[in-house]
């Protein structure tokens, strides 16, 4: 009976061991692939703060991993996107992952980048202790988005005043060549038309941009672009 409590008892001792490497060889194989990872890699306790964060977060923000390490998220999150970040901070403390969050951070040269955040929780003995967050630098998609949303908006903007403008000049030259014709001076009216051809003319191209503005307007939307 001795022999075989202490059979167990080594065995148990054996186990934990084995669980203690298989651990220590999961930590490393995660900080490898993390110290490799083109997207940044943190993690953040609720009892310490940031943790441990990856070497892209310097490529990406400017700041140092050893600068960090022991603060939180929110000292680099912008006011705007804080209520965006606490309910995915609430969601993931909660036990459940979050994905496709986008947040405004402050750069460590003060300029603003948009990162698209994927959030999971960290678990111990059944309960949430932390989470662990890994995000991608999205500022040139979203600065393009935004570009592209400008453009279509000024685009029907021009489509819009190229309409109106061509329907209240049309009105007018027509009552001017109405004019010309019934006055008794030739050359008068010739210097009325003459001008009145020009107008037209600066309004048919008003119209074929009025075209072109449409066409470049279908295509944007049609690609996506």
């Amino acid at each position: 009976m001795l022999l075989d409590a202490v059979a167990e008892r080594l065995g148990r001792i054996i186990e934990r061991f084995q669980a203690e490497a298989a651990l220590r060889e999961s930590e490393a194989k995660f900080r490898g692939i993390a110290q490799r990872s083109f997207d940044l890699i943190a993690t953040s306790y609720l009892d310490g703060g940031l943790n441990y964060i990856s070497p892209a977060m310097e490529r990406i923000l400017g700041y140092p991993p050893e600068m960090m390490k022991g603060t939180d998220w929110e000292d680099y999150i912008l006011p705007v996107s804080l209520p965006v970040w606490e309910e995915g901070r609430r969601r993931v403390l909660q036990g459940r992952s979050v994905e496709g969050l986008q947040i405004e951070v402050r750069r460590k040269n003060g300029e603003t980048a948009v990162l698209e955040v994927n959030g999971s929780p960290i678990i111990e003995k059944g309960v949430t202790v932390g989470f662990q967050a890994v995000g991608r630098d999205i500022s040139e998609r979203v600065l393009y988005e935004r570009l592209r949303e400008q453009a279509l908006d000024l685009n029907a903007r021009n489509i819009a005043q190229f309409a109106v403008l061509a329907d209240h000049v049309r009105h007018p030259l027509q009552v001017i060549m109405g004019v010309a014709d019934l006055l008794d001076d030739a050359e008068t009216a010739e210097i009325l038309s003459e001008q009145v051809k020009r107008i037209n003319t600066r309004i048919s191209e008003l119209d074929r941009e009025w075209v072109e503005s449409r066409k470049i307007r279908e295509f944007l939307k049609r690609y996506e672009l």
